[in-house]
């Protein structure tokens, strides 16, 4: 989930809006319509800055994520090879680990002999 914000709780889209504070000169903000007609009640208001920076780490840590299931599924099928090129099965199926392994990274040559 992003941490965009596209909606107010009150269910109306959010706009960018620029700050004329002294405090924040400049920087955008999400705050929906409603929010600046009606100034007493809460709506959404985040900083888009902050919320850009929270999807940078939100995907980065996916992508960490992703890196360590790739490796561990290389060396589950290293693994798997190793047995298979042993003798302990066909020469078709130890091709297919070959493939698996070419398509998550690992280079290798077959040998069709």
């Amino acid at each position: 989930m992003s941490a965009v914000p596209s909606h107010c709780w009150c269910g109306h889209k959010v706009d960018i809006f620029l700050s004329r504070t002294p405090r924040n000169p400049g920087r955008r903000f999400y705050r929906c319509i409603i929010a600046l007609q009606r100034p007493g009640e809460s709506h959404l208001f985040k900083w888009v800055d902050e919320s850009i920076l929270a999807d940078i780490h939100r995907v980065d840590s996916t992508q960490q994520e992703l890196i360590t299931q790739v490796q561990d599924l290389r060396q589950t099928l290293e693994q798997h090879l190793t047995v298979h090129e042993e003798g302990h099965t066909g020469k078709e199926e130890v091709f297919q680990y070959y493939d698996l392994l070419w398509f998550y990274g690992r280079p290798t040559t077959k040998n069709t002999n």
